[in-house]
């Protein structure tokens, strides 16, 4: 195709589709954006895995790390949390979910608060019980401990005042800052959370990106080129005048003697080989496309998708001054087009060519 020939056409028919996708990609795009807002950095965290937390380690510097902690010296529960189950939005009661524990830190003397999900607990009653027992009896503590795996955060709000309230009954010494591990979570986010929203993530940024790439694929410069490839006798001149006096309604362009119709594989076709135009709606769950359908001589049908039926009926219309084109949606029309095609095409476009 010749370089500056037919590019206001051509811009035009792109810009439409780009359009027509830009609802899609900014709301894929706004949700998956969002989406890694809230679990974005807790994913890169899980891919990377665990830190281990040792002895030597800085707590301010591991801080929001992704961490394993072995529990050794748990001094006992100071706060249960409930969940209300419903089934079928009726409420069964409540059910544990988590319990936080008291944890002795015995490499740097200081008191933290771990938090379990409600299947570890009996692990963790276990290992206070051997804690006290070893206590009691001044021996050493069996086993390996209990590790946990979740961000190293700041204890803060109701939980923080539940363990104060709890220390100060001990008469348990506590630090200005209290460091919190909640297992199987990373910042507030439990695993099944993260990589949940990280993978629906995911899926919406690449529907965004697909969006934009299928309509790039195929631009409207190598289809109108693949046209007069087909067509030699056409010149990309001709379809440029014809497209510039063309009436347009929605993604229709109806020029003289070419429809164009943004969105379509083929892009554009001869008003001559139109034997009918109707309209039509089609419906998929609860969205309704209205519709406007170009039946060819060869028996191919194109469509186009308008915003409503009044749409719809004024392009139907315009192609009510064209003597070889039946319009409407007569149901005579239909039956013939799709079981007797000789008989459709004598009504009126056989007969305008004899006239001539």
């Amino acid at each position: 195709m010749p370089e500056g020939k037919g590019k206001i056409m051509i811009n035009k028919l792109q810009m439409k589709e780009l359009m027509s996708i830009v609802l899609f990609v900014v709301v894929f795009g706004a949700i998956s954006g969002f989406l890694f807002s809230k679990v974005g950095l807790s994913a890169v965290s899980a891919l990377r895995g665990s830190v281990a937390l040792e002895a030597e380690d800085n707590l301010e510097d591991m801080e929001g790390k992704y961490v394993s902690y072995q529990v050794n010296y748990p001094l006992g529960e100071y706060l249960e949390t409930t969940k209300t189950t419903k089934v079928n939005g009726v409420s069964r009661g409540t059910v544990k979910e988590s319990s936080s524990y008291v944890v002795l830190d015995e490499n740097r003397g200081i008191f933290m608060s771990i938090q379990v999900p409600a299947d570890r607990c009996k692990e963790m009653d276990q290992l206070t019980d051997e804690f006290y027992e070893a206590l009691e009896n001044d021996t050493e503590i069996q086993g390996e401990g209990l590790v946990v795996k979740g961000s190293l955060d700041i204890l803060t709000g109701e939980d923080l005042d539940y363990f104060l309230d709890t220390m100060e009954s001990a008469q348990l010494p506590v630090e200005s800052v209290v460091y919190h591990i909640s297992d199987g979570r990373i910042r507030g986010n439990t695993m099944g959370n993260v990589y949940g929203l990280s993978i629906l993530a995911a899926a919406m940024g690449f529907f965004a990106m697909l969006f934009i790439i299928m309509t790039m694929k195929d631009p409207v410069k190598k289809r109108v080129g693949r046209y007069l490839a087909a067509h030699p006798q056409v010149t990309l001149g001709q379809l440029e005048n014809d497209f510039a006096s063309a009436k347009n309604i929605g993604t229709v362009w109806v020029g003289k003697d070419w429809t164009f119709i943004s969105g379509l594989k083929e892009l554009l076709f001869a008003n001559e080989d139109i034997v009918w135009v109707h309209t039509g709606r089609e419906r998929s769950g609860r969205t309704v496309s209205f519709l406007v359908y170009f039946n060819l001589v060869d028996g191919a049908v194109m469509r186009a998708s308008m915003s409503s039926a009044k749409k719809c009926e004024e392009v139907m219309n315009m192609y009510t001054s064209y003597p070889h084109i039946l319009t409407g949606n007569n149901p005579e029309y239909g039956y013939l087009y799709r079981s007797d095609r000789q008989a459709f095409l004598n009504m009126k476009y056989r007969r305008q060519d004899s006239e001539h």
